[in-house]
This record gives C-alpha cells, sequence and structure tokens, in this order.
C-alpha cells in the first residue's frame, strides 16, 4: 500500500496512518482496509476531526464541507486565475 509506505518512508509514526488514510483513500476503500485489519475505524468522524484539527476551528467555511468526498473529487481550481491581479 502507498500511503503506508509513504509514512514509513518518511519516518511519520502509526498515529498518522489513519489520518492518512481517510484523506488520501475513498470512503469504500477505507472501509474495506479497516475490516482486512480487523479495526472499526469511522472514516467522517475521522475526516472530520482532522478537518477541525488542521483548521483550528477557526473558519466557518468548513461547515458545509462533504466530508465522504475524497481528495480526488475536490473541485479543480484555477490557480492561474486566481493570480490574474497582479499585473506582471
Amino acid at each position: 500500500m502507498e500511503i503506508k509506505s509513504s509514512l514509513e518512508k518518511y519516518g511519520y509514526g502509526i498515529e498518522f496512518q489513519c489520518w492518512a488514510f481517510c484523506f488520501f483513500m475513498d470512503h469504500p476503500s477505507f472501509d474495506i482496509y479497516h475490516q482486512s485489519i480487523g479495526e472499526q475505524c469511522d472514516y467522517l468522524s475521522m475526516k472530520e476531526s482532522m478537518v477541525a484539527s488542521i483548521t483550528d476551528h477557526g473558519s466557518d467555511s468548513w461547515t458545509n464541507f462533504d466530508f465522504d468526498m475524497s481528495w480526488l473529487e475536490w473541485p479543480d481550481i484555477d490557480v492561474p486565475s486566481i493570480l490574474d491581479f497582479i499585473d506582471i
């Protein structure tokens, strides 16, 4: 599994695995993995906890966030258009 090997490669401990799995896996894959190792882990509450921790509860924009969405489903952001106000 690429996620697990990447965590090990960069020296992240086991305490980061579940967060990394819920961030980089879609919901069904997350559930299948945890069932295969005999663990019960709640994908939605884990992702909600992760986002709350990262944002320090400081943003109301996360209240409408779809926590069941995989990072692969995030909307495409056109970064160059965000920077159009800069006259180069």
